[in-house]
């Protein structure tokens, strides 16, 4: 006798979010010319596809929604200017990149660019000893761009014998 278990496995939502007020501040990010993208282990490290964010309301907190994750999935990643790998990355020349673990739902990872706090949800410091910088946006602003955020879900069964 042959058993047959299935489980259902479905694609999760993970809506990055990256507050750029301090650079905007210290001149290295002008939101008329510059974008920001979203690079890491999901994306070919933002060669395939690039993922830039939108920042829709002008609030220099910038979001975009990337569905295909799965619960559980462990995921790395920087914020990089313009799609580049030219210095003006996080934490450029140093290596270190953010990590986090794909909760079942409310996967929201909130930051501030090039700071040294945590991803949230299921997120890793890149350098948990160093203290965080300044930049910080009340909670009030970081909840806009994920309140218009919109998700896409699919599903998909993966069965074994």
């Amino acid at each position: 006798m042959r058993l047959l278990f299935c489980s259902e496995a479905r694609a999760v939502d993970v809506t990055f979010q990256v507050h750029m007020a301090e650079q905007v501040q210290l001149g290295a990010f002008d939101p008329a010319q510059d974008f920001v993208d979203v690079a890491g282990s999901f994306n070919g490290w933002g060669s395939s596809p690039l993922t830039p964010l939108a920042d829709a309301d002008g609030d220099t907190v910038w979001s975009v929604v990337v569905a295909g994750f799965t619960t559980g999935q462990g995921i790395e990643f920087k914020f990089r200017l313009n799609g580049q790998w030219d210095g003006t990355e996080e934490f450029p020349g140093v290596g270190n990149n953010r990590s986090y673990t794909v909760l079942a739902s409310g996967n929201l990872v909130d930051v501030t660019y090039n700071d040294y706090a945590p991803a949230g949800g299921g997120g890793s410091d890149p350098w948990p000893w160093a203290p965080r910088t300044g930049g910080t946006t009340p909670s009030s602003t970081r909840s806009s761009c994920a309140a218009s955020a919109t998700a896409t879900v699919t599903a998909s069964a993966t069965c074994r014998a």
